[in-house]
């Protein structure tokens, strides 16, 4: 079986904070700087127009859209949860420790019977 890898790098993908179009401001800023800018281009060649329309369209998102910030949100991790890890490491341990020591007298019965 062959593992299909995604084709964009989500890693390092710009995020475009794209709520702020909502406002009809910056829905107006962001067509004007796009078509002001695509009026410049004169191209004939399809590969040299692409490129500059997809400069063009980043350019005027940075200038005007600007990137999504993260919103942090509520820690999952909190004392409740800190507690019970502490509490499970800790029957863990006991356990290990009793089955240590089960082996070890089953080890001394052994030995003496020998």
């Amino acid at each position: 079986m062959k593992i299909i890898r995604n084709q964009f790098n989500t890693k390092n993908r710009r995020k475009w904070d794209t709520k702020k179009l909502m406002t009809d401001e910056t829905k107006r800023a962001y067509s004007t700087v796009v078509q002001n800018k695509l009026e410049t281009y004169n191209e004939s060649e399809i590969e040299t127009e692409w490129t500059n329309i997809k400069a063009t369209i980043i350019e005027a998102a940075e200038k005007t859209i600007g990137l999504r910030t993260r919103e942090h949100t509520k820690e999952w991790f909190d004392e409740e949860c800190q507690h019970m890890r502490e509490k499970k490491t800790s029957k863990k341990e006991m356990d290990s420790n009793r089955n240590t020591t089960r082996v070890e007298q089953l080890q001394e019965v052994q030995t003496r019977n020998k």
